[in-house]
């Protein structure tokens, strides 16, 4: 949010991802897009509903674009997307070269990475709901003057989509609050279904503005101890958990999440429901981001992925006594 304003030309701060792919969709028209399969159904469901054509590149086993594959592929005037995965930074030197050269764009997916810079990138979006308890809120820049961002008219969050959230964000903290885990399972299945309420009300393609609530909770958030103690977290879960994933950035970043692998003969659900009976939610990331083709075998980097990791929480409410008891 404090990054330098220098490089980019415009800014536009919407509701939602996929309402911001749709903007940029209607600003550039491309004609192909390029996406890794395991990506979120927000940033490929926009380009689906718009029928532009997709292509799919190949990961490494550090989820990095797999260049080569990706050159193979690569279509003229196309929008190659990048994502950081889980906030973990994706070098996008020789991407760029690459894209450049066949006259494409590079649209950087932060999300994960809500302190990333995105030096290389002709437009990056960036999500705060996947670091702030706010009911939207992302913001898309653009570095191309010919794609205007700032130019998006938008329509004010109505209460259909606001309430099911703040219900969400209720039962969440009941759920901190409970020493019952039993009604710890029912609150969250109350949370779950709360939250799916208010995402089919808001995946719709429409250009919702941020909200002002939103607004009010990020002038009130201090970004540089949210940085500092993910960044913390991080680096203890390195220390603490030998069995991390092929991510090791030499300086520890400020993450969305930890990935931690889990090897035969324990599987990912055996582990998910021990630490969910300790009152640790983990993550998959699998319900709305596995898009590989059915059938299709090239990717097994990235079905091997899927069925090996587990996500664990590194956010302001993890304490070192925490990352200790779940090593």
């Amino acid at each position: 949010l404090r990054h330098s304003q220098k490089n980019w030309t415009s800014e536009a701060r919407v509701a939602t991802g996929r309402s911001a792919v749709k903007l940029l969709i209607s600003l550039t028209t491309p004609k192909a897009v390029l996406l890794p399969v395991y990506c979120p159904e927000g940033i490929i469901v926009p380009f689906q509903r718009y029928n532009v054509p997709i292509k799919f590149y190949k990961l490494r086993e550090d989820l990095r674009p797999d260049l080569d594959h990706l050159q193979k592929v690569m279509a003229k005037d196309a929008l190659v997307v990048v994502i950081h995965f889980f906030g973990f930074l994706t070098e996008t030197g020789a991407l760029k070269e690459i894209i450049s050269n066949a006259g494409g764009l590079l649209f950087e997916d932060c999300a994960h990475a809500l302190f990333a810079k995105a030096p290389d990138a002709d437009v990056a979006l960036w999500s705060l709901n996947k670091f702030l308890p706010v009911v939207d809120g992302a913001i898309i820049r653009s570095r191309r003057r010919e794609i205007d961002v700032s130019k998006a008219i938008c329509q004010a969050l109505p209460p259909r989509v606001s309430n099911p959230y703040h219900q969400h964000l209720d039962l969440n903290a009941r759920i901190v609050r409970t020493t019952d885990p039993k009604q710890a399972e029912d609150l969250l299945n109350e949370s779950q279904l709360a939250y799916e309420d208010y995402y089919s009300q808001i995946q719709d393609l429409i250009l919702y503005s941020q909200s002002s609530e939103t607004n009010t909770i990020v002038a009130d958030t201090d970004f540089d101890a949210m940085k500092s103690s993910r960044s913390h977290n991080a680096a203890s879960y390195y220390k603490t958990i030998p069995e991390c994933f092929v991510f090791r950035p030499k300086v520890p970043v400020a993450p969305f999440a930890y990935p931690i692998v889990v090897r035969p003969p324990l599987n990912c659900e055996r582990v998910y429901d021990a630490l969910l009976g300790v009152g640790v939610l983990p993550s998959r990331l699998i319900d709305k981001w596995d898009h590989i083709p059915k059938g299709d075998d090239r990717f097994g980097i990235e079905h091997t992925f899927m069925d090996q990791h587990l996500l664990l929480p590194v956010g302001e409410e993890v304490t070192p006594d925490d990352i200790r008891r779940l090593g």
